[in-house]
């Protein structure tokens, strides 16, 4: 499948180069009051796709960021939820006239001894 992936990456590649040496003619960008400079098509053509690749790679980066933070607090919350069972468990269980652990930290205690 990688292979097919750079292959069709190569090959779009080497058709955005042909394009752009087919377009050498000078254009000017305006943009409200700002002007560019005279350059060719093929230039602002290879800054516009590098201005998106670098985009691309600043929004994949910060999304992997969000999804590690995610991550860590599923982790979190399925511990904690583990713990809250048990003290849930230990309250039930306890026969009547015996006090049951009423501590969080009592459960959390045992399961850090572990």
């Amino acid at each position: 499948m990688k292979l097919v992936q750079r292959t069709l990456a190569l090959v779009a590649l080497v058709l955005l180069f042909i394009f752009c040496v087919s377009n050498g003619q000078l254009i000017s960008v305006r943009f409200l009051a700002w002007e560019s400079l005279d350059l060719p098509v093929f230039l602002l053509l290879i800054f516009a796709f590098m201005t998106g690749v670098v985009l691309a790679l600043i929004g994949q980066s910060l999304r992997s960021v969000s999804r590690s933070d995610e991550k860590q607090l599923r982790k979190a919350l399925k511990r904690e939820q583990k713990i809250n069972e048990k003290v849930q468990v230990a309250g039930h269980d306890n026969s009547p006239g015996v006090e049951p652990e009423s501590s969080v930290s009592a459960v959390a205690g045992k399961e850090g001894e572990k």
